[in-house]
């Protein structure tokens, strides 16, 4: 038996002495051990996006439905984005001025072979000049209401007399008087204002002798005309502004010329350039030019009371004012 405890004994020990030792076996499990790999991360999911609350009703939807067409209006005609004209730029809806004048006068026969016609020569002398423009629809947002105004002006000689070569003095008249309407061309940008002009122009040059009557061989001028024309405001820049204009008077009725030449044919033209400063906002200093003439082509025949083949009329101004245009 106890041979037999031996082998038994010597079998149990010998896995023990196979087995390697604990200090031997943590090398190697490092290294059989493999990297940790970092956790995964679930991907990111979008921002869920937030649908805007619908906008509630308005409680006028007639007066909000007035409202979008007003813009719509106010919007029309200019080109998407574009931006309202600076206000310093804007069409003006009044522009009034007052200024003092000084004209001359030249009146000329030609083929007077009787000289019974009496020309006339005029120095200088002293008048006084008031211009209105007004666009009403220049008080609207209407781009298209404020391009049509109404224009007017009139001028009075003051202090006029007539004197001839004998030193005989006459009392003498003159005054001249304008009404019309006036468009304007739609420009994009507003800095220029230029217009086509159609009204009624009047022309008044009278002598009298003593007691009121006429004196022989100067007739009364009272001259109706059609003006057809144009007129133009340009802006060199925001405190110069350059003023022009140009008609064509179409002579309809030229009064005791008339009756003195039946067969007479008369027409005219005028022209002014000038020039405004700014002082203020909307007060201009003005200065500037104008001439004015009228011609008649006369077709005598005998019996008339008068013989001539031509006349002309013809006046030049200077002016000097003050101006308010808004």
């Amino acid at each position: 038996m106890r041979p037999l405890h031996l082998a038994l004994a010597a079998a149990l020990a010998l896995p023990a002495t196979l087995a390697p030792s604990t200090s031997d076996a943590q090398p190697m499990l490092a290294q059989r051990r493999r990297p940790r790999r970092p956790p995964r991360r679930p991907p990111r999911r979008p921002p869920r996006q937030v649908e805007p609350a619908p906008e509630p009703p308005p409680p006028y939807p007639r007066a909000a439905a007035a409202r979008a067409a007003s813009a719509a209006r106010a919007g029309r005609g200019r080109a998407p984005g574009a931006a309202e004209p600076p206000s310093e730029w804007r069409f003006p809806t009044l522009d009034v001025s007052v200024s003092g004048r000084v004209f001359t006068r030249s009146l000329s026969w030609e083929d007077d072979i009787a000289n019974a016609l009496r020309p006339y020569d005029l120095d200088a002398a002293p008048a006084l000049s008031l211009r209105l423009e007004l666009y009403p629809g220049g008080f609207t947002d209407s781009r298209v209401a404020r391009l049509f105004g109404l224009v007017a002006a009139f001028d009075l000689a003051v202090a006029l007399n007539t004197v001839d070569n004998r030193s005989r003095t006459y009392d003498t008249s003159a005054w001249s008087s304008f009404v019309g309407l006036r468009a304007r061309v739609p420009l994009r940008e507003e800095r220029h204002d230029i217009g086509l002009v159609l009204g009624w122009r009047r022309q008044s040059f009278t002598i009298r002798g003593a007691g009121d009557a006429p004196v022989d061989g100067a007739p009364d001028v009272e001259l109706d005309a059609l003006h057809v024309g144009a007129s133009a405001r340009l802006q060199v820049t925001r405190g110069v502004g350059l003023d022009l204009s140009a008609a064509y008077l179409a002579v309809l009725s030229a009064g005791q010329l008339n009756d003195w030449f039946p067969r007479m044919s008369s027409g005219g033209f005028e022209a002014s350039l000038g020039l405004a400063l700014r002082v203020v906002a909307g007060l201009e200093l003005r200065v500037g030019g104008e001439f004015r003439r009228y011609f008649h082509n006369i077709d005598p025949e005998p019996g008339d009371p008068y013989v001539a083949s031509f006349a002309s009329d013809q006046y030049v101004s200077g002016t000097l004012g003050v101006a308010w245009r808004r």
